[in-house]
């Protein structure tokens, strides 16, 4: 009799893998468009620039970030946090916003993560196609022949 455990496991990890391919994709795609489609963009300034530390387990590491602020058209004046690199202080730059959530704010030609977002969703789907394929090729092998006490077989 095939094994059991190692079919289920195939039949979920196979419609998973193809789940994250399918929806994953597309969504990262589309988060890329709306952010295109829907943000708009105003003339910034940075205000202010400071370092953040990040501790890891046994490496520490650190990022520039600045303090920009611009204004909407309604007048509205809004800051944001982004990563510096080469900002200083008095800097104009522009930036992208949506108008829903006008704290959220990006360079204008700076990619908002779309195609990490794509890479990301190819691997893991290819990751768990592969465990499916692996994993119901193990469980439809055929059960290998009986054996009597002196390793020959029955039948």
């Amino acid at each position: 009799m095939a094994d059991t455990a190692m079919l289920v496991a195939g039949l979920i990890t196979g419609p998973a893998g193809l789940a994250v391919l399918g929806a994953g994709i597309p969504g990262a795609l589309l988060r890329g468009r709306r952010w295109a489609s829907e943000g708009l963009t105003a003339e910034a300034r940075c205000l202010e620039t400071y370092v953040k530390n990040h501790r890891h387990e046994d490496r520490s590491t650190s990022s520039r970030w600045a303090i920009v602020e611009y204004r909407t058209p309604d007048g509205s004046a809004h800051r944001s946090h982004l990563l510096a690199r080469d900002l200083v202080v008095g800097d104009e730059l522009t930036v992208r916003y949506r108008p829903r959530n006008p704290k959220k704010t990006f360079r204008a030609g700076e990619s908002v993560g779309t195609v990490a977002l794509v890479v990301v969703c190819v691997i893991v789907g290819a990751a768990l196609l592969t465990a499916a394929a692996i994993t119901l090729s193990k469980g439809l092998q055929p059960d290998p022949p009986a054996l009597d006490r002196w390793g020959y077989p029955v039948g």
